[in-house]
């Protein structure tokens, strides 16, 4: 996930299985064997759209939300930038617990 100050926040997530926990329906119909990811991608939403979203992962709902986009892809690039200076106000980025403050990425991919 990738988060900025105030309402301007950036949901990002590539998943290759339906579950990610028994209590987590983060990516419904997909198959851990299917040679395929897909990004789940929302920009600059709200902090109540950002909380619907998470609340969606128990039964998978959050695949509704108008604002998210879902993009299946059998290859991937995600390249951070990093921040220059010690201004941390751009963003920030978790991946696997470890956090980064970012100035901005790029993501490449080649859809399905």
């Amino acid at each position: 996930m990738v988060e900025s100050d105030g309402d301007d926040w950036v949901y990002f997530w590539v998943l290759n299985a339906s579950d990610m926990a028994h209590d987590c329906f983060a990516g419904p119909g997909l198959t851990f064997d299917s040679g395929v990811v897909e990004i789940q991608l929302a920009r600059n939403i709200g902090r109540c759209t950002m909380l619907n979203i998470f609340l969606g992962f128990e039964d998978g709902s959050h695949v509704k939300a108008k604002s998210l986009e879902r993009i299946k892809a059998r290859a991937l690039r995600f390249e951070a930038l990093p921040k220059h200076g010690g201004d941390h106000s751009t963003g920030r980025m978790v991946i696997d617990g470890d956090s980064y403050y970012i100035q901005c990425s790029e993501i490449f991919y080649t859809e399905k």
